[in-house]
């Protein structure tokens, strides 16, 4: 954790009622969460009409080196 962030960016909490990444997206983009279930809509519509698109994306992102890759350099960024 870096406290210099705080500078730029102020902590918010969301609900936790398994929503938090669309309750985030819907406070960043909104200030409020209620607009999660308008997120998830729009997110399911966008993956279903573009399955094989990111199925593709999904296939070269979480492939073993791609992901061993992007672990190591978070665990890079994360350790002081």
């Amino acid at each position: 954790f870096k406290p210099t962030i705080l500078k730029e960016f102020c902590p918010l909490s969301s609900r936790p009622d398994g929503n938090c990444l669309l309750n985030a997206t819907s406070t960043a983009m909104c200030s409020c969460q209620g607009f999660h279930d308008l997120l998830r809509l729009k997110l399911t519509l966008e993956i279903g009409c573009n399955t094989e698109y990111y199925t593709a994306l999904s296939n070269e992102l979480f492939s073993i080196s791609k992901f061993e890759e992007v672990f190591l350099n978070t665990m890079f960024w994360i350790m002081p």
